[in-house]
């Protein structure tokens, strides 16, 4: 995988490493870059493998933040 520079940029600025974060839909490891989904909820940024995942999310976060794939 070719990082970008805005990719390097966003990989620095989290407050963690790897790079690397859970779907709390279906718990994929995903590689965070500039262009991953996000959804901040409740102080927590949750990240998603597709912009269908965090949809289903943002229509039933309680349900998803404590589950079995809560967020990193």
């Amino acid at each position: 995988m070719l990082l970008t520079a805005e990719d390097d940029r966003v990989r620095a600025a989290l407050p963690f490493a790897p790079a690397i974060a859970m779907d709390p839909i279906d718990g994929s490891k995903i590689s965070i870059l500039a262009h991953t989904p996000t959804f901040e909820y409740r102080g927590h940024i949750y990240y998603f493998s597709s912009v269908e995942n965090k949809a289903k999310f943002a229509a039933a976060p309680d349900q998803y933040a404590k589950g079995i794939f809560k967020g990193v």
